[in-house]
């Protein structure tokens, strides 16, 4: 068992040189076979860290690097209050490694996520992601359902968000959608985020289910509405910050 800083990892894996993590970690691992093909074997602790602006806690992963292929399980984590679990693989045979994964979140709170927002972002919701690409080109699809959770009054029912990120750092935001209100019709949205900052954001809607926004109503008035928009606004780190 030895302690090492999570970032010494991009020594070892050149590849992710580029990637965003880091945090104090601690390993138990087996190595055997040839230098130029060593076989590895172990579990990776992580008890607070970053990874591209989320900060996982308790994280326990088990690795096994075999022919250049290296496979992974998350086995625990909390993310947001929430368990976070997944599994993925990076194959670093090809001159541009392949990445897979799949993650999955459960009961992550709204409230955690967005601290700005205070209590006009209430309770929690579950999700499933699949990534797959290299580390220059990627695409994410990600299905979220939120029996028990709003924002500003909306009762956010399900979301399907869809995109593609381009040297982790640009995103493009395609084909994705939010259902309100257990309405029988989703908001479309597009757009995109420059850099991990600049957000453009396009949004339409027909027949649309609504709440009422006014906070000082003890009852919820409802009603349908017709939506279409562009939002431009500024992410700075500070955002996703107590």
């Amino acid at each position: 068992s030895s302690e090492f800083a999570l970032v010494s990892l991009k020594t070892l894996f050149p590849a992710t040189k580029t990637w965003d993590y880091s945090g104090p970690s601690k390993t138990t691992f087996n190595i055997d076979g040839k230098i130029s093909n060593p076989k590895v074997k172990g579990t990776l602790n992580l008890h607070t860290g970053k990874i591209y602006g989320f900060y996982p806690e308790n994280l326990s992963i088990y690795y096994q690097l075999k022919d250049h292929i290296l496979s992974y399980q998350i086995l625990k984590a909390a993310l947001y209050k929430g368990l976070f679990t997944g599994k993925g693989v990076i194959d670093f045979n090809p001159k541009q490694p392949q990445i897979s994964a799949q993650l999955n979140g459960e009961k992550i709170s709204l409230k955690n996520i967005f601290p700005k927002l205070k209590n006009k972002a209430i309770g929690t919701f579950d999700l499933k992601t699949e990534l797959n690409g290299t580390p220059k080109f990627y695409t994410v699809n990600s299905q979220i359902t939120a029996p028990k959770a709003s924002i500003y009054k909306q009762n956010l029912t399900s979301s399907s968000l869809n995109f593609k990120v381009y040297n982790n750092k640009d995103i493009i935001i395609d084909n994705s959608s939010i259902q309100l209100n257990n309405g029988k019709e989703d908001i479309a949205l597009s757009g995109n985020i420059q850099n991990l900052n600049t957000t453009n954001l396009f949004f339409t809607g027909q027949n649309i289910a609504i709440n009422d926004f006014d906070p000082d109503l003890e009852t919820y008035s409802t009603g349908n509405a017709q939506l279409k928009g562009w939002l431009k606004t500024e992410l700075p780190p500070s955002f996703w910050q107590d």
